[in-house]
């Protein structure tokens, strides 16, 4: 028992000895007239001490040299803005870029430096390759600027507040580590067989997984090993949402400052949950022995004025599919629309169960955020909308897709590992709350996005968000996307990603066994009844139904600017349009033909109820689109109109402002509430502010939808200004009484 008791306490001695001998020590070398540094940064050193793991450590030969003694270059800790504005002097508006860059709407607003600004501050000279005698230094050294050392008191920026920066040690110690971060990105042994093979300078920053996860656009060039992006192309994500509008320089530089982030912030895995997973992951590590945050906020929202909420906690959400919708009748909708609907399972439920019962299903999908009292299709195509991340229920999305725009449905399982379904999940959560790119109708679209956004989900292999990325990176639309993955079934090159989307789906002669997979447009069935009210009713076969000519010329003029393939924005085919063709008809002329086909076929009566409901929701969808500009178009706006806009130019604002809060990340509950009651206050409508006369008035204690309130209040005002619609609207209705009623009176009115 004894000699057992030696041999285990030589071998926890020979296991403290390694620990310790991968401990990262650290050599400070001062300038020749300073003796000591001071307490806190001594501190601070023994901090990072703590924090840096064993494999790091073993990268700096476990010894990490300070060197304050080199010459001293400007130094004033400012503000990134400041930095950038002194960069870049064309910021054309910058006194709406704030100090923390909360409520940047105006894109032109933002701008990248031309060079990463800090390096006057820290600098490895092995890697960066800007100081003099670069061959005289060792990796594991850094040169630091002496100001550092500087007793002075001096305010420091408030901006740096949304990162955890108190203080200059504060800031020193994230600017050694986002280096050492550097240090790894570029030397560490790599796990993944592929990411050897392509032996890049910047290991993991560089690939495509990385690169997508953080955001980074697809323009790119896959064919280079060494460096699969050729310069580094930002989607331009607002600086408001970033740890720092630094992260905007480059991918290493975003890369470093998660890096540092990641060993140094307790809370990053309730900020960021996704890129907490992804450093997890490659680096085989739980800074803090935190594995994923245990208060997650897992809600987002619809709407933050009516608190519509969605919970994607990951064990509620047991399947993803890409949701495609048919092409439609808008410029804008002709190549389909992509979006994600996330399968929902409550306890209880099977996997097969929950894809049956889709109420619950969750729907997301990237479109352009406009603020504007109309959409401004120019401001679509040249990038002036933001791109956000918008949920929705899926119940809604087959009243919007297939009873209105008349438009299928369909949804692809795509095959997650339980890992990768999860850092979707927790990215999804990231960009709601930290993702504002710029839209671009042609380029930066719902389907980029959408493909962007599977690129970066795919943790468990570097090599499927590599090959996704060469096979949809220059893909633009939704059509031309699906078309692609078909194609690359059958090609040797993707085989490592065949099997993973389910493109059975797809198969329109299985209906049975794809009916919880595919929601079919209403189309087909009121095709049916328009031919048997009006069976001389021919297909009209014009191009121009659709789309006008002048979109067309916009629309080849941008091709051909901005170099893109012509084929992929080939005009679908026109669809059979019977259906718009009958709905164009006069009512009078509409009640003729029902009494014609009634006399004989008194069992129709309902059925004609669809037809009519399409029409009527297809006049009120016009009316909710078209009654604030309509009444901004008004020759001397009533004070009633005025009102109305005034209340709605608040509300629109209330989604974008969600993105400015005073710390980077998925902000915690409390914050949430607090932001929620903020709103509330600032954007509190009294009923002067939306009723347009003493007769209307809002039920006292009524939970009220602000969003809804005010479209509803500007659909009145509409009517009021055009006194036809109204009429009808009012016809309308009373004819789908009047045929629900039919069976019994056998009269048609309206």
């Amino acid at each position: 028992m004894y000699g057992l008791r030696i041999i285990f306490i030589s071998i926890f001695t020979v296991f403290l000895i390694s620990f310790k001998s991968h401990a990262l020590d650290i050599e400070v070398i001062l300038p020749k007239n300073t003796k000591t540094i001071s307490v806190e940064m001594q501190k601070m050193f023994d901090h990072i001490k703590s924090v840096v793991p064993n494999q790091v450590s073993e990268l700096l030969n476990n010894k990490l040299i300070l060197d304050f003694s080199k010459k001293k270059v400007d130094f004033k800790i400012q503000c990134p803005k400041n930095l950038i504005k002194n960069s870049q002097s064309f910021l054309e508006n910058p006194e709406e870029v704030e100090n923390n860059y909360a409520n940047v709407v105006s894109f032109d607003d933002i701008v990248v430096p031309a060079e990463n600004l800090t390096k006057q501050y820290v600098s490895v000279p092995s890697l960066n390759r800007n100081w003099n005698n670069i061959t005289e230094y060792p990796l594991n050294v850094m040169l630091v600027n002496k100001g550092f050392l500087s007793k002075e008191v001096s305010t420091f920026p408030t901006c740096y507040i949304p990162a955890n920066y108190f203080s200059k040690i504060d800031y020193l110690e994230g600017q050694i580590l986002r280096n050492i971060g550097k240090i790894w990105n570029r030397k560490a042994k790599l796990q993944s067989s592929f990411l050897k093979s392509k032996e890049r300078v910047r290991q993991f920053s560089d690939s495509s997984l990385f690169s997508h996860l953080d955001n980074w656009g697809s323009y790119t060039d896959v064919n280079n090993n060494k460096n699969i992006w050729k310069g580094d192309k930002l989607k331009l994500v607002a600086p408001a949402v970033r740890i720092s509008p630094l992260q905007n320089f480059s991918l290493e530089d975003s890369f470093s400052i998660y890096f540092e982030k990641f060993l140094n912030d307790k809370d990053f895995a309730c900020k960021k949950p996704a890129t907490h997973m992804y450093f997890k992951k490659i680096m085989n590590f739980s800074p803090f022995g935190i594995n994923e945050c245990k208060n997650l906020n897992t809600k987002i929202y619809g709407g933050f004025l009516n608190k519509n909420t969605f919970n994607l906690d990951p064990s509620r959400i047991k399947e993803i599919h890409i949701l495609l919708a048919g092409p439609g009748k808008a410029m804008m909708s002709r190549w389909g629309h992509t979006m994600f609907r996330l399968v929902v399972c409550e306890k209880g439920e099977s996997g097969s169960d929950c894809v049956s019962n889709n109420l619950d299903d969750i729907v997301l999908g990237f479109r352009a955020y406009v603020g504007d009292m109309q959409i401004n299709p120019i401001k679509g195509v040249f990038g002036k909308y933001p791109s956000l991340i918008f949920p929705a229920k899926m119940s809604d999305m087959k009243n919007e897709y297939n009873r209105t725009g008349l438009r299928d449905l369909t949804s692809i399982p795509v095959n997650f590992t339980k890992e990768e379904r999860k850092l979707f999940l927790y990215k999804t959560l990231q960009d709601f709350w930290s993702y504002r790119g710029k839209y671009y109708f042609l380029t930066n679209n719902c389907a980029t996005e959408s493909n962007d956004f599977l690129m970066g989900s795919f943790l468990s292999s570097p090599k499927k968000s590599y090959l996704l990325h060469k096979l949809l990176g220059r893909t633009l639309t939704p059509t031309g996307s699906i078309s692609d993955i078909k194609k690359a079934k059958n090609n040797a090159e993707y085989k490592d990603i065949k099997n993973t989307f389910d493109l059975t789906k797809l198969n329109k002669k299985n209906k049975v066994a794809n009916r919880d997979y595919v929601s079919a447009s209403y189309r087909p069935t009121l095709q049916k009844l328009v031919s048997l009210v009006k069976p001389s009713l021919t297909i009209k076969q014009s191009k121009t139904l659709y789309w006008n000519n002048g979109d067309d010329e916009l629309l080849n003029d941008i091709i051909k600017k901005e170099k893109l393939d012509a084929k992929s924005f080939i005009k679908p085919e026109i669809q059979d349009n019977r259906v718009e063709m009958f709905a164009s008809l006069p009512i009078k002329e509409r009640v003729r033909l029902y009494k014609k086909l009634l006399k004989n076929n008194p069992k129709y009566a309902i059925s004609l109820t669809l037809l009519e409901t399409y029409i009527k929701k297809g006049l009120e969808k016009s009316i909710k689109s078209n009654a604030v500009s309509l009444a901004i178009n008004v020759k001397n706006p009533s004070p009633a109109a005025k009102k109305v806009l005034e209340a709605f130019k608040k509300v629109t604002k209330s989604h974008i402002q969600a993105h400015s809060f005073y710390s980077y990340g998925v902000p915690s509950r409390a914050e949430v509430k607090s932001f929620l009651k903020k709103l509330s206050k600032e954007y509190k409508l009294k009923k002067s502010d939306i009723t347009l006369g003493d007769d209307e008035s809002i039920l006292e204690g009524h939970v009220w939808d602000w969003e809804d309130e005010l479209i509803e209040r500007s659909e009145n005002l509409a009517k009021i200004i055009f006194p036809e619609w109204s009429k009808e609207l009012k016809e309308i209705e009373n004819l789908l009484k009047s045929l629900r009623e039919y069976p019994k009176t056998k009269t048609l009115s309206f």
